[in-house]
């Protein structure tokens, strides 16, 4: 809710808050925002979608 009114962005709060960097720490919480992981098929998607190019 914090980031939602623009009091810093959700990592960083994230990051900042003791509850969840205890349970996660700084390198699994870097490691669940990794674009690269989250858009791995976006090449094998649009192929589908839209042919060979």
């Amino acid at each position: 809710m914090r980031a939602w009114s623009g009091d810093g962005t959700f990592r960083a709060n994230l990051e900042a808050d003791a509850d969840v960097a205890g349970k996660l720490g700084a390198p699994k919480i870097a490691e669940l925002f990794d674009l690269d992981h989250a858009l791995r098929h976006v090449p094998a998607i649009l192929e589908r979608a839209l042919g060979p190019s």
